[in-house]
């Protein structure tokens, strides 16, 4: 569990170790009585309390490590060949997203990245080629695992 609470402008993390309930609440506690005592305000609409999922920046983060959203994988499995250098461009912005998740992401995603240099659409094998197999490996992602940040501690 994280105590965090993010604003427009930062993010507040006041624990980023794992911890119990009881502690989470604890922290609650100190956060409200900081807000309270500067007279600042949560939308309860945008609380998420106890929860052992969460979505964050387009991630899942769960204590099984780092997760693309489930919603951004169907997006990817039904997302058409592309037609245009625009329709290219979109694919290439998510893909290259949720790199960290793909081993050798540069040199798979390569003809893609020609494709859009080139000044005029052209979708050749290559491309195709490169479009299936990240929709694949996106699609079989791997947990990305967590720092255990109170070993390195020691």
């Amino acid at each position: 569990m994280e105590t965090a609470f993010k604003t427009k402008d930062v993010l507040y993390e006041w624990m980023v170790m794992r911890h119990c309930e009881n502690d989470h609440v604890g922290h609650l506690r100190s956060v409200f009585e900081v807000l309270n005592k500067n007279k600042l305000y949560i939308n309860i609409k945008k609380c998420e309390w106890v929860t052992e999922r969460l979505i964050f920046l387009r991630y899942v983060i769960s204590a099984e490590g780092i997760l693309v959203d489930n919603d951004k994988i169907k997006a990817i499995k039904e997302c058409p060949t592309p037609k245009t250098i625009s329709e290219v461009r979109s694919f290439h912005v998510l893909a290259t997203f949720y790199r960290r998740f793909i081993k050798n992401f540069s040199s798979i995603v390569a003809p893609i990245t020609e494709c859009l240099k080139k000044g005029k659409f052209q979708w050749g094998n290559e491309a195709k080629a490169a479009f299936s197999q990240i929709k694949e490996k996106l699609c079989t992602t791997p947990v990305l695992a967590l720092a255990n940040f109170v070993s390195c501690l020691n």
